[in-house]
């Protein structure tokens, strides 16, 4: 009875452990610390925190201004999903390596949400906090797109805002 319980136990281990599919590798995890830096730059002190989830953004509000072969590319990342977008998934490396858990205080005014990483690239959305845009809130939200080396150095960031009537 007891090597079968031992045999569950460490079967569920893995399986708890396996779960987080995003930024697991080291060149990732170095991009993703080093854009959540960039961005803090954008916004005053203490007014924007990371969200611990992953999001599936779309990335056409980034590619302006990259190379035509890029922004074909995330294009048919759209196609291939048949422009159907997944819910944003819980990432224990995210909230790991971005304190994530800071984000519910009630004092920032903005959560930045992470996309998976994708061929070197990762890209973000600044959203307000309560999630309310255009008429009901905020008339613009600002996206970034980051472009990262294997050793996670960031060596492109396309910013662009999306506005909204």
């Amino acid at each position: 009875m007891r090597p079968i319980f031992l045999l569950l136990t460490i079967l569920t281990s893995f399986t708890v452990l396996g779960q987080d599919k995003y930024y697991n590798d080291k060149a990732e995890q170095e991009a993703l610390k080093k854009a959540f830096e960039i961005i803090k730059v954008y916004y005053p002190a203490n007014t924007v925190c990371a969200s611990d989830s992953v999001y599936d953004h779309d990335w056409m509000f980034a590619a302006g201004g990259l190379e035509k072969e890029i922004s074909e590319e995330l294009f048919q990342l759209r196609l291939d999903k048949r422009f159907a977008f997944d819910d944003p998934v819980y990432s224990q490396n995210i909230s790991y390596l971005l304190n994530t858990d800071s984000c519910e205080c009630h004092e920032y005014k903005y959560a930045a949400e992470f996309s998976a990483p994708y061929k070197g690239m990762i890209m973000c959305l600044v959203m307000p906090k309560d999630r309310k845009v255009g008429l009901y809130g905020t008339p613009s939200i600002f996206n970034f797109l980051f472009r990262f080396e294997n050793d996670g150095e960031i060596y492109q960031i396309n910013k662009s805002v999306t506005h909204f009537d």
